[in-house]
């Protein structure tokens, strides 16, 4: 199985979780892995965790709630839910991340953010507009896939300068 959600796809230990019960993220893990199951857990579930990828006593709380919601228990073996991600669990967190609608914002990176960026730039392409209430034009931006402050101010003076919808 190809995990197919823009945080989880191509993670080599995640695409391992899913398809190798050898390969399960256990607490103890440490590393980018663990940071974007977490991620995913704050952004599906609101967990009051920190984004800090390391598997700790909160995060493995965590996925176990998580796991609890969704009754996610492998009854071949079980009769409860763990804190452990293995195929079942990474499965169910790719699919729910594929089917949210991705809220672009600072910090992320990514093909999503640099085709964001592109589209600022061409809303922006010469010949610039005259001098606008929020000021002169401004170069075009980078389009290097992260969303940092200029990326952050530029969308925010598009919107500002757009009329509401």
């Amino acid at each position: 199985m190809t995990l197919q959600s823009q945080l989880f796809r191509g993670d080599p230990k995640l695409e391992a979780a899913a398809v190798s019960d050898a390969a399960h993220i256990l607490p103890g893990a440490t590393g980018p892995h663990v940071g974007k199951i977490q991620q995913a857990l704050i952004q599906l579930d609101g967990a009051a965790i920190a984004k800090d990828s390391i598997y700790g006593p909160t995060t493995a709380a965590a996925v176990l709630a998580y796991k609890q919601k969704r009754n996610i228990v492998n009854r071949s073996y079980q009769t409860k839910a763990d804190n452990i991600v293995g195929k079942m669990t990474i499965a169910a967190l790719d699919r729910e991340m594929l089917a949210k609608k991705s809220v672009l914002h600072r910090g992320m990176t990514g093909k999503d953010v640099a085709d964001l960026q592109a589209a600022l730039n061409y809303h922006l392409r010469p010949p610039y507009p005259p001098q606008t209430p929020a000021g002169p034009p401004r170069p075009p931006l980078m389009t290097d896939g992260i969303f940092g402050p200029l990326t952050e101010a530029r969308l925010k003076g598009i919107s500002a300068a757009e009329p509401s919808r």
